[in-house]
């Protein structure tokens, strides 16, 4: 409830630190944006969440939905979590990130 509350004040975009990466090398990293797309999608602007980064989109709503499936069905959250942590499941996870990184660097400078 406090982070939707916190979520509804427009400074907070404004305050958020630049990403250090970006700064060092002018290239946004695959998570830029994210914190700022979170916001947008807890104030319902699935739109602008998207623009910011789609994993915030594509991780809240996919975290939602495990969450809800770990509480309808408690032994499927486990066995999830083993095959995420094992290392084919990172190697999904990291691949998933690179794509979304060369994604982001074939987008227009002015949408980083």
């Amino acid at each position: 409830m406090a982070a939707w509350a916190l979520s509804q004040q427009p400074w907070l975009t404004r305050i958020l630190p630049p990403c250090q990466f970006k700064l060092a090398t002018g290239f946004p990293c695959a998570t830029c944006g994210l914190t700022r797309g979170i916001i947008h999608l807890m104030q319902g602007n699935l739109e602008a969440a998207w623009q910011y980064n789609p994993l915030s989109v594509i991780g809240v709503l996919g975290l939602l939905v495990w969450l809800w499936l770990a509480w309808l069905y408690p032994s499927l959250a486990i066995r999830t979590f083993r095959g995420l942590s094992s290392n084919r499941g990172l190697l999904v996870l990291a691949g998933g990130l690179l794509v979304l990184w060369l994604w982001k660097l074939c987008q227009p400078a002015t949408t980083w």
